[in-house]
């Protein structure tokens, strides 16, 4: 058994709680399993607080939901998006958190068109920008790694099973229990498990993963990071073990790919913006070396410095400045609300629906050991297919991203068809026309020019 644990006492002390070892080693005996159910109590309140409308492993799955119904040409709106996601996603909220939801998430309530159903032409881009470089580093030798956090409950279990109703008391509207059915399920989540790990194409990296109990109480998981003791297991804990891994294994380059989470994109102090004040924007234009106009209004310096900071988006971020700086380390980042790209999260679900069946006892250590049973249930080939299943979408995503291009490059390439069969010249012209060297150098074909004027001018 590998011990992957990192004492956070080691590092700087615990976010919140003590940290405990986990083992995250595949071995063989797969045991899929699904989701346990998320209670809509759960997310009550969530859509207010921080950046997050939901938690972020659901809005892959409500995106899949929209495109399926889109590419099945069906009206959607928001009633009819309601009980979808209630019944495969197991979350119910209410129909104005859902508006709220999708507009976070890019979408429109226009005409039915790709652009405005695809989403935003920002997260169009970044997408585009995510699947190139990652197609890229995969033809290479790289080893590309998966990180992620995720949380479990001490009560965490699956609410539904078959149970026996009492024929004689219940009645059509009220449905009683037989004795030997009843279980008590307690009302609250009760203690809660905080967990990162890494993953690759072939199974966990043995020495990333971490656990550790929760004092902070919050009803995103999100709430119990901090950037200061993230960036710091990451430095001297994941890049090393990383290294040295893709060392003993002939790996050229590691590539990390990093999610949007705020405790992982943490701002430069030279990209954070400026008060909306009109002498600290021209400050902070001329800090920048940015021209502006002592006419121009604070709209117009708003504006230079939005477009300074979108030229910059992979810039910007103090870890991915750090990561640069470490050798044979590369970063890319996953697009806003993309987690469906990340292999990392199919391995999330399994792993908790292992532990949702067997957890019986609602006890913390029990539930440790529980979480280290589980990723023993993976066989060797398992990792690879999950990888291909995210794979698959990114070429998904890609053919509807790369349409409207590829549309036009058919388009293209039968006007060249049609003037080849003209006899025309499709050479380019890179050079100017302007005296007799020039004409010289452009070699009319008379035949051609025969030809179409007899095709386009009418003889009388």
């Amino acid at each position: 058994m590998q011990n992957i644990t990192t004492n956070w006492d080691l590092i700087t002390g615990p976010p919140s709680g003590t940290a405990v070892e986990s083992n995250t080693v595949p071995e063989d005996d797969v045991n899929e399993t699904l989701d346990p159910v998320v209670e809509a109590e759960e997310m009550e309140g969530v859509a207010g607080v921080g950046r997050h409308l939901l938690k972020e492993s659901e809005y892959g799955k409500i995106r899949a939901i929209i495109h399926r119904e889109y590419k099945s040409k069906i009206y959607l709106t928001v009633e009819s998006l309601l009980p979808l996601v209630e019944a495969e996603v197991c979350v119910k909220v209410s129909k104005s958190t859902m508006n709220r939801m999708l507009r976070r998430m890019g979408f429109r309530y226009r005409d039915r068109s790709t652009k405005h159903l695809f989403g935003h032409p920002t997260l169009k881009v970044r997408r585009i920008r995510y699947i190139r470089a990652v197609r890229q580093f995969r033809q290479k030798n790289a080893l590309i790694a998966f990180l992620d956090e995720t949380w479990l409950n001490e009560n965490y279990q699956f609410r539904k099973s078959w149970i026996e109703l009492d024929k004689e008391k219940s009645t059509g509207t009220a449905e009683i229990l037989c004795k030997d059915c009843r279980q008590s399920h307690p009302s609250g989540s009760g203690k809660r498990l905080v967990i990162f790990d890494v993953v690759k194409d072939r199974g966990f990296v043995p020495g990333c993963g971490l656990i550790w109990e929760t004092s902070k109480h919050t009803r995103d998981y999100h709430g119990n990071f901090n950037y200061q003791n993230y960036e710091k297991f990451m430095k001297e804990v994941v890049v090393p073990r990383l290294k040295e891994f893709a060392r003993l294994h002939g790996y050229d380059t590691v590539v990390i790919v990093l999610d949007n989470a705020s405790y992982l994109s943490r701002l430069m102090p030279q990209f954070r913006r400026p008060k909306r004040v009109k002498k600290e924007i021209q400050q902070w234009l001329a800090d920048h070396r940015i021209e502006f106009g002592a006419r121009e209004l604070v709209a117009e310096l708003w504006q230079k410095v939005t477009d300074f900071l979108k030229n910059h988006v992979g810039d910007r971020y103090y870890m991915d400045d750090y990561l640069k700086t470490e050798e044979g380390i590369e970063t890319v980042r996953l697009p806003p609300y993309h987690c469906d790209f990340n292999p990392i999260e199919k391995f999330w679900a399994r792993r908790k629906g292992y532990v949702a069946k067997q957890n019986t006892t609602r006890k913390l250590p029990d539930l440790i050991k529980l979480w280290e049973e589980s990723a023993n249930i993976f066989k060797p080939e398992d990792f690879p297919k999950l990888f291909a299943h995210c794979i698959k979408l990114e070429d998904d995503y890609w053919d509807i991203d790369t349409k409207e291009d590829r549309i036009e490059a058919v388009g293209d390439e039968q006007a060249d068809e049609d003037v080849a069969e003209e006899g025309g010249d499709l050479e380019p012209l890179d050079q100017d026309l302007d005296d007799d060297n020039d004409l010289a150098c452009f070699r009319f074909n008379v035949f051609t020019v025969s030809r179409l004027i007899t095709k386009f001018v009418p003889r009388p």
